[in-house]
């Protein structure tokens, strides 16, 4: 018991350094309630882990890529999407690979009809980070998961001479 209370003492010391280490300040906790409602999947639905097929959930694009110069604090993305299938389609989760990541979407479960159109808003804390940084974003349908990516580059601030 002893040894584990020195090892817990030495992860969170360790934690507590790398943060700071990265001074990459984590989303305000405001912030994390105001989208974990709508990002985080009911716990009764459920949620199929096999690809989803093509032709079902329509996006505009598999991958995002933007520009940001550093020192600036988060990298926006939206993907457009619709349901092209001839059914109805629930969206019963929105994950992100990191926790400096975060997707906004309706309410889940989000139910799109036939045709029906809608947006996943995607911000990557980017704070501390050099040259480039990629996500994951993964969507949990009641019809299978489908995987984005988000990409920022950083650009160095041109420094005086």
């Amino acid at each position: 018991m002893l040894l584990y209370l020195i090892y817990a003492e030495i992860v969170l010391v360790a934690g507590i350094k790398l943060i700071t280490f990265h001074k990459r300040p984590a989303f305000s906790d405001a912030e994390i309630a105001a989208v974990q409602n709508s990002t985080f999947g009911s716990p009764v639905a459920q949620v199929p882990v096999n690809p989803l097929p093509n032709g079902i959930l329509v996006f505009d694009a598999e991958a995002k890529q933007t520009t940001v110069h550093e020192g600036e604090a988060r990298a926006n993305f939206v993907f457009n999407l619709q349901n092209a299938s001839k059914k109805p389609l629930v969206i019963n989760a929105v994950k992100t690979s990191c926790g400096c990541t975060v997707a906004k979407v309706q309410p889940l479960p989000w139910i799109l009809k036939p045709q029906d159109k809608g947006q996943i808003a995607v911000t990557m804390n980017v704070l501390g980070y050099a040259d480039k940084s990629t996500k994951e974003v993964t969507v949990y349908t009641d019809q299978g998961s489908k995987s984005l990516t988000v990409v920022a580059i950083i650009t160095p601030v041109e420094k005086p001479k």
